[in-house]
């Protein structure tokens, strides 16, 4: 890959695709970053989103970059989850409502998140309808970022100690 410039205290987080990689660059504090994606073989990155994007995932495909906000404290932003072509193009949110915690189904653009206060949901593709899989209060992430997958099952957490999963069909 070749180098970017982009000083160490500026790189954020870091996203890898089969042959792209995508980055928050900004200070630390916050306050101006912009997400830059960068073919592996080469190129100027090109900038795709501006704000404090520090939850940042491909889909499967490499063609879709998943990008969601932090508050100030470190907790979730609710209802900033966007997804846009990792090529450049206008961001899409990934569905109405206060969503937390998205992922990526692992096959296809689905998207799976929390809508708060507890209601686990999955989109089939950004801005489409969603269907509820569970309800439960105090679900959320297992990693507090995103929802995790492991071969056929998704893992969530219903708060200190109570890890679940749910098989892909959302049982």
């Amino acid at each position: 890959m070749p180098a970017h410039r982009c000083s160490w205290d500026e790189l954020q987080t870091v996203a890898w695709a089969d042959d792209a990689v995508a980055w928050l660059s900004g200070p630390s504090e916050g306050g101006n970053g912009e997400v830059l994606v960068a073919s592996l073989a080469g190129g100027e990155p090109r900038r795709v989103l501006d704000g404090e994007y520090r939850v940042l995932s491909f889909s499967t495909d490499g063609n879709f970059l998943l990008a969601d906000q932090r508050a100030v404290d470190g907790a979730p932003a609710v209802g900033k989850a966007v997804v846009v072509p990792a090529r450049g193009g206008d961001a899409i949110p990934v569905a109405a409502g206060d969503i937390t915690y998205p992922a990526w189904a692992p096959d296809g653009h689905a998207i799976v998140y929390v809508e708060a206060p507890g209601t686990l949901r999955v989109v089939g593709k950004p801005g489409d309808t969603p269907r509820d899989l569970h309800q439960q209060p105090d679900i959320r992430a297992a990693d507090l970022d995103n929802i995790d997958w492991v071969p056929g099952t998704m893992l969530v957490s219903l708060g200190e100690d109570h890890p679940v999963t749910f098989g892909v069909n959302g049982t």
